[in-house]
């Protein structure tokens, strides 16, 4: 008897068949008439065009030769073309890019009445504001130009397609010099000094002699030092010296700190310019080694507990294993954060440390029995002190044949489908995406199961990400390349519960995946880390093979068991490692003032995203565990009596 999955890829494939059956001719024909269509639509052969095209019958992608067919023709404004082209094919991608390309080719033209005719409140780019507020303008709306401020008054450079509104704007008068002030600061405190300097001649006196200043103080902070050179009691000079005292920060907290306490005694600060400045000193002495400093400022000021300042000192205090002070530091956080599963966590770890209990807290054994309810890093901390079993919250669930139906009929679904098997990768995604981004949580959840079924297990995990459905652990968690998966995690000695981890969290199984950094494929290599550990395993390798995913799970997975190996199989070090260096790791074990526990050293690690990395790698041990039917403790017995 066929599994449900199987019979559902196979209704698949027969809903994607039945349009080419029921023009008589097979789906492979009808793919090869659409790229021989293409073909003759891009050598301008109208004739062979004409001929495949009316092979195709109901293809999915008939769609795309018309857009591209009306896109060439779309300068000679066509509207009769195009609003048949809108109408049959109204709210799809293509309809949507044609709408927007038309929009720009409108407002170029000036043909205002027509953009106006055209616009749709969906299309949010500043290009498109800014045509949309011109279009208004010209429509008779002079109050609409009241917009144009804060589409001129930001730190980076906007679309030339804002040109023309913005000189209208600036011809009514419209620009004062406190906005061309707002936006030179934003320009610099944003390290756009191109922008600055283009935006420098549209001031006058003293504004002028304010932007020199500026833009020195900017390149050499120390320049701020000199107090007699910035005495004058005016917001420009006070917006110079606190850029100037948060760039020296960066290098010298201390003096700057200094610098800005004589600052004010001398100057009126506002208030919220006063707290920014002082936030980023404090931030900087927190990094610089100064906590004990920034400690004070906050003590003393409610205004000055920032959030993520605290968590640095709190941190700080963690390291130190300063119970007391970890205990005093989550009481100046917000109750909302003290509420975060993290911070419940830690302040009954502090209660039990101090042995005692605190006024005003619940007896820690009820904290952590409140977060064992939950799925995730700090609930399955709790479980283990409890000696509990994981609260899993799994609400996975068949989905409902009828729904799973209705889904891959789509034409969108059919599209993405399509434009996937023919290699039109991005294309595809970019259908899938538009399709689904405003379907309800039934459909989303179709969705999902239809993509972890087609084997686009990035696309699933997204979709159920976009539907908030959290607990739907199957298609969140996918056993992909199962197989693979664990044949080479045997082979290179460690367990498929990590390697699933690792690379869920790398790339969520995306065999082609390319960081911005140049890392690749589902456990996102290294092209210099994969050529050193296929020479040491003496295999043939070539870059582009890390797109093979038994290639690339082979190498990571040799790799991650070096790591183990170089840290006594200890995964917490490994994971570590694994994100931002063994010698990163290796720098952070020697700079530890003491030993700590383990869960200590986690929250402490310097690198935000390490701290999250590893983390999510215990946690998804965990789950992968729960998945594979191997249960997984979120730390083994070494790790969790190991100091680091």
């Amino acid at each position: 008897m066929l599994s449900f999955f199987l019979r559902s890829w196979l209704l698949s494939l027969v809903l994607i068949n039945t349009a080419a059956q029921a023009a008589n001719i097979s789906l492979e024909e009808q793919r090869q008439h659409y790229l021989k269509a293409k073909d003759a639509l891009d050598k301008n052969n109208n004739a062979q065009f004409k001929l495949h095209y009316a092979q195709l019958g109901g293809y999915p992608l008939v769609e795309y030769l018309d857009y591209l067919r009306l896109r060439d023709q779309l300068s000679d404004l066509p509207f009769i073309e195009i609003d048949k082209f809108l109408n049959t094919y109204r709210g799809s991608l293509l309809a949507d890019r044609l709408q927007q390309n038309l929009l720009s080719i409108l407002a170029a033209r000036k043909k205002w009445s027509d953009f106006q005719r055209y616009y749709s409140s969906e299309f949010t780019s500043t290009e498109m504001q800014c045509n949309r507020v011109y279009a208004d303008v010209f429509a008779g709306k002079p109050e609409a130009l009241e917009e144009t401020a804060k589409l001129w008054d930001v730190g980076q450079e906007q679309p030339d397609a804002c040109n023309a509104l913005f000189k209208r704007w600036r011809n009514e008068g419209k620009l004062t010099q406190d906005l061309v002030w707002s936006r030179f600061q934003k320009a610099l405190q944003n390290n756009k000094l191109s922008l600055a300097n283009q935006i420098t001649p549209l001031m006058v006196e003293p504004y002028t002699t304010y932007a020199k200043a500026f833009i020195k103080v900017d390149a050499r902070p120390d320049l701020i030092k000199n107090h007699t050179t910035f005495q004058e009691q005016k917001l420009p000079i006070q917006h110079i010296i606190a850029h100037g005292i948060t760039k020296l920060a960066k290098k010298d907290a201390m003096g700057a700190l200094k610098h800005w306490e004589r600052y004010e005694a001398q100057q009126m600060f506002g208030d919220d310019m006063s707290r920014s400045t002082k936030l980023q000193i404090l931030k900087a002495l927190v990094k610089q080694g100064h906590a004990q400093e920034a400690q004070k400022f906050i003590n003393q000021s409610y205004a000055l507990r920032e959030t993520s300042l605290v968590e640095e000192l709190l941190r700080v205090s963690l390291e130190n294993l300063d119970w007391p002070r970890v205990n005093e530091g989550i009481q100046m956080l917000s109750t909302q954060m003290q509420n975060s599963e993290r911070w419940q966590y830690w302040r009954a770890r502090a209660q039990d440390e101090l042995k005692s209990e605190l006024p005003g807290f619940q007896p820690s054994a009820q904290v952590y029995t409140n977060l064992a309810e939950k799925r995730g890093f700090y609930g399955f901390l709790a479980a283990d002190i409890l000696r509990k079993q994981y609260t899993l919250e799994d609400k996975s669930k068949p989905v409902d044949p009828a729904s799973l139906i209705r889904v891959s009929q789509l034409d969108g679904m059919l599209r993405s489908r399509e434009l996937f098997e023919l290699g039109y990768e991005n294309e595809s995604r970019a259908e899938w995406m538009h399709t689904t981004r405003k379907m309800n949580n039934d459909d989303l959840y179709a969705a999902g199961h239809l993509a972890k079924q087609w084997g686009w297990y990035t696309t699933g995990i997204q979709t159920m990400m976009k539907g908030n459905l959290w607990d739907n652990l199957t298609a969140r968690f996918p056993l992909a390349y199962e197989s693979e998966v664990k044949r080479i995690s045997k082979a290179a000695d460690i367990t498929p519960t990590l390697v699933y981890a690792i690379t869920r969290q790398e790339s969520a199984f995306d065999a082609d995946a390319k960081s911005r950094v140049g890392a690749l494929g589902l456990m996102q290599l290294m092209p210099a880390t994969a050529e050193e550990v296929a020479k040491k395993k003496g295999i043939k390798h070539k870059t582009q093979d890390l797109l093979n995913p038994s290639h690339n799970i082979f190498l990571g997975s040799q790799y991650l068991n070096g790591l183990l190996q170089r840290f006594d199989g200890n995964r917490i070090l490994a994971a570590a490692a694994y994100n931002a260096g063994p010698g990163r790791v290796r720098e952070w074990l020697s700079e530890s003032r003491q030993e700590r526990p383990f869960d200590v050293w986690i929250e402490t690690i310097p690198f935000n995203e390490t701290r999250n990395y590893v983390q999510n790698i215990l946690s998804f041990s965990v789950i992968y565990g729960y998945r594979l039917g191997q249960p997984q403790t979120l730390v083994s017995q070494l790790e969790a009596n190991q100091r680091l």
